[in-house]
């Protein structure tokens, strides 16, 4: 296929989407959204297989990109301050007109022809985010048409808003496409704004009162990163710099680029919800459970660790790059010990995507080859992973009704399949031999130079255990009240995500070696030593030290299915729970009475650290903490 027109369908076919509004017919609108999704998923193939090394396009003449980048730019902030002063939010009507100033200059002053040179670059890194996003992104749209028509049987006053809401749903793919794949970064930021409309009227979707509300978080928040991508623009504009990102990659002197790079890592912070930024994306979870899927698997955040990790070479061996890294690493140890207060699922999902994406900044801070190695490797596990989780929360809430995680216990006894599919997606995240246990441990081991960055990376993986094990253990154990077992059944369009995305996570694990060699390795910069990055399925080894990751993996395993046959068999007969004093009437009643004779319900739970790891004990100093790293991130850059 030629290399134009497969760049094009990847960016541009989902605006094809645009047409489903007009479309009345169900089976034809549901044909033409899983059309889109063929092609992204067959051309990001294409690009994966035949896209070895980098592929340069120059796309300024079949499109007329700057003059559609300049049009939709500046309507985009006029809506964006139409909300805001819809809304009564002067934040959001301030931070528009502050964009709209200097991409006027942009447009009509003396350099604007800088921005004239339009390519599209499929390098490594690109194309392994482009499948990331074609491939999850298309299987959770997929799963959204059965969960969209659930979610509306809730609502049945309501008017239908799903032409809509997948309209807005493919084209974030096409976005994120576009984000990944141009060199110039004027366009990129066209992208970027569309990404951050799509993801502000998702999250508004319900149209409640607190999704408004959330949404209009996500907009203002997201704003501010939009804020330092336009003076990143213009500093360049002003310093006669391309604005090609290969071209600053490759500068020599790179000391001119340090200050627009630190607000374009600002603006990364913001969109990847590294603290205090958080809110948005925490807010997020307001909206239906593909939102949710999409934003923390494979768009919007992922864009944002993007840019800082494509960046970080032009930052090695500065200030920046330290600083960069302690951002990272407060927020993934600060993010873990909040999920542990969550009953919600999936505000422990979203706590979970934070921290994760912390974990991915500390890889571009500590910014050597292995590093970079790693930062590549969690991207692409935690895609998978995540996604897994989020549609399997989808499913389960929309079987019971909710995500509480007390609402969830015995789920194993009545939600066999979707169980296991979650606890594989938990395991997923902390153990071996899965390849989010490989990629944290390598990233200890880039980190061992810097002992504060390592402290972190060691408190937050100890949280990040503590609230997996919790929710795990909570939806494999038993019901104290026997119930009667139900036959588990699963729409075909929920079932075939589930499986796509549990199978693609134990063939990528187990392909570690293959995943490290054919597709991180290529990514690393010409000069870098590549064998630093080495890992294999068997064993994760550096300059410090090495683990066996089969035979660990085989210990855990006995030490979890042993046990678990022996209580079985130990427990074919329910028994009545004792209360220590007298019971209700009925022999299997969690009642009891008081000394007033007064008949009390007993409440079993898990115990949440509400007051020792909650929001409202640590979130003021947390955002603080946070807010003073930034502004010294941003800082460093101008000295």
């Amino acid at each position: 296929m030629h290399r134009e027109l497969l760049i094009g369908l990847l960016i541009l076919s989902p605006f094809a989407a645009l047409a489903i509004p007009l479309i009345r017919n169900l089976a034809v609108r549901n044909a033409l959204i899983g059309v889109i999704c063929g092609i992204l998923v067959v051309c990001s193939i294409i690009l994966g297989v035949f896209g070895q090394g980098n592929i340069t396009v120059d796309m300024a003449k079949p499109f007329p990109w700057i003059a559609v980048a300049e049009i939709v730019d500046f309507g985009l902030l006029l809506y964006f301050g139409y909300l805001g002063f819809a809304r009564k939010n002067y934040v959001v009507v301030g931070l528009a007109l502050a964009q709209m100033v200097p991409l006027a200059y942009l447009k009509f002053g003396e350099q604007a022809e800088l921005a004239e040179k339009v390519m599209f670059r499929a390098d490594p890194l690109g194309i392994m985010m482009v499948l990331i996003v074609s491939l999850i992104g298309s299987a959770i749209v997929l799963f959204a048409v059965p969960y969209m028509k659930e979610h509306e049987a809730h609502h049945p006053d309501q008017p239908s808003k799903q032409p809509r809401f997948f309209v807005l749903l493919v084209l974030f793919l096409g976005a994120m496409n576009g984000l990944l794949l141009c060199d110039n970064l004027y366009i990129v930021y066209l992208f970027w704004e569309i990404t951050t409309l799509c993801c502000v009227l998702l999250i508004g979707h319900d149209g409640t009162r607190q999704a408004t509300a959330n949404s209009t978080k996500a907009l203002w928040m997201n704003s501010i990163g939009g804020l330092a991508f336009v003076i990143a623009l213009v500093w360049l504009f002003n310093s006669k710099q391309e604005l090609s990102i290969s071209a600053m990659l490759e500068l020599k002197d790179k000391s001119t680029l340090l200050v627009p790079v630190g607000f374009l890592c600002l603006a990364g912070a913001t969109k990847a919800a590294q603290l205090p930024f958080q809110g948005w994306l925490l807010g997020a979870m307001v909206a239906p459970t593909p939102v949710s899927a999409l934003l923390h698997s494979s768009t919007m955040v992922k864009a944002g660790v993007y840019i800082i990790l494509r960046l970080s070479p032009i930052y090695q061996k500065t200030e920046l790059t330290f600083v960069v890294g302690l951002v990272g690493a407060f927020t993934f140890a600060a993010a873990a010990m909040l999920a542990i207060s969550q009953v919600d699922g999936k505000r422990v999902l979203a706590y979970s995507t934070i921290s994760n994406l912390g974990l991915i900044v500390v890889c571009a801070g500590v910014n050597n080859n292995e590093a970079y190695a790693v930062g590549m490797m969690l991207i692409l596990f935690h895609a998978i992973s995540k996604a897994l989780l989020f549609v399997t929360t989808g499913v389960i809430e929309s079987s019971i009704g909710s995500r509480v995680i007390e609402d969830m216990s015995g789920l194993i006894s009545y939600m066999p399949f979707t169980t296991v599919v979650a606890v594989i997606g938990i395991l997923s995240m902390f153990l071996p031999p899965f390849g989010m246990f490989v990629a944290k441990w390598a990233a200890l081991e880039a980190a061992a130079s810097s002992p504060i960055v390592m402290v972190l990376i060691v408190l937050g993986s100890t949280f990040t255990i503590v609230f997996w094990t919790k929710w795990m253990g909570r939806m494999l154990g038993t019901r104290p009240t026997p119930e009667p077992v139900k036959l588990e059944k699963l729409n075909l369009l929920y079932r075939i995500p589930l499986v796509i995305l549990t199978t693609s996570i134990i063939i990528v694990s187990f392909s570690v070696t293959h995943v490290v060699h054919n597709v991180i390795l290529p990514a690393l910069p010409k000069s870098a030593e590549r064998a630093s990055a080495a890992a294999s399925s068997l064993t994760v080894s550096s300059g410090t030290g090495w683990i066996p990751i089969v035979l660990i993996s085989i210990i855990l395993a006995l030490t979890i299915i042993v046990p678990t046959v022996l209580m079985r068999r130990r427990q074919d007969k329910p028994y009545s729970v004792y209360l220590c004093g007298e019971q209700g009437e009925s022999d299997d009643s969690l009642t009891f009475r008081s000394a007033q004779d007064e008949l009390h319900e007993i409440n079993i739970g898990f115990y949440y650290f509400d007051k020792l790891f909650g929001e409202k004990t640590h979130g003021i100093w947390l955002n603080s903490v946070a807010t003073l790293l930034l502004i010294a991130m941003v800082g460093v850059s101008l000295v």
